[in-house]
């Protein structure tokens, strides 16, 4: 079992009593503005004050999935809500939505759809989703077309069919929201995979997932009037970049969660992560070294 670091230790015991015994109890939730502990009934109340709630999340993390469910089935008891994943592109909303509607069962949805490797970890979530009657966005563009865009660029995006164009966002949408500090951090992550001239064709295509999901969560939440629940990867929005920084360009109001496993030693102590700092666990207590 790994170790949460010392400086994050140092800021937990200023959070939650007794921290330096031998254990401590996960998860872990953290009002970054106040460096205070939290739990669901709070982020179901402060929900109450935005358009949408965007949750960064580590795709591997088995007890972060877990929590993300129970958070959503306390979210949906008090909002109408939708549910926004970056697990589903766009060009599967059809196939999504007869599944959701009982048109189709689920070995067929199953079989129709190209699933993510580690879908076993979304299907309670979706499960749910279908129960409680809530919509569920394919919110990601098609892969293949985004692989068009980094290997070719927008022209050859020019010359797709209009079906296909049709399930991207606008290049004005894409190129309207960028924000030089995500420029810089999409650089640094990438450099090495190409020449000057395949980097920028790479980043682009990163502002492309972006735009994608932010268009579809803008354009839910004013034709439904309903509160937007997003799931993404922690980096298309920590620090308020990526996908949050477009929403919040477009006007809505964004609540935001980073969600950590404590084995890759979250950053407590940056207040600009998120809003809410959500760190996942063992079930059982875990041992911790002052």
């Amino acid at each position: 079992m790994k170790y949460l670091n010392l400086f994050s230790i140092f800021f937990l015991s200023l959070l939650i009593p007794n921290v330096f015994a031998e254990t401590v109890q996960y998860p872990i939730i953290l009002e970054t503005k106040n460096l205070k502990a939290i739990d669901l009934d709070f982020i179901k109340n402060e929900f109450s004050k935005y358009d949408v709630l965007v949750i960064g999340e580590e795709h591997d993390d088995k007890f972060g999935h877990k929590e993300k469910l129970k958070l959503i089935e306390s979210l949906g008891k008090d909002h109408s809500i939708i549910l926004s994943m970056e697990m589903f592109e766009t060009d599967q909303q059809i196939v999504l939505n007869e599944f959701l509607n009982d048109s189709i069962d689920e070995k067929i949805f199953e079989s129709e759809i190209k699933l993510w490797n580690n879908y076993s970890d979304y299907r309670p979530l979706v499960l749910f989703a279908k129960e409680k009657k809530i919509s569920i966005l394919a919110a990601n563009p098609p892969r293949r077309l985004v692989r068009i865009l980094s290997r070719r660029g927008w022209a050859a995006i020019q010359n797709l069919p209009i079906e296909s164009k049709n399930l991207l966002p606008t290049l004005y949408s894409v190129e309207a929201f960028i924000e030089d500090r995500y420029e810089k951090k999409l650089s640094e992550t990438l450099k090495g995979h190409g020449d000057n001239s395949a980097l920028k064709q790479m980043i682009f295509a990163q502002h492309l997932w972006d735009a994608s999901m932010s268009e579809k969560i803008y354009q839910a939440f004013h034709n439904t009037k309903k509160k937007i629940v997003h799931i993404n990867g922690r980096f298309h929005s920590d620090e308020r970049m990526g996908v949050v920084y477009r929403l919040e360009k477009m006007g809505l109001k964004v609540l935001t969660i980073s969600m950590f496993s404590e084995k890759n030693n979250p950053r407590i102590e940056d207040k600009n992560l998120a809003d809410i700092i959500y760190i996942t666990g063992t079930k059982d207590n875990v041992k911790i070294q002052p």
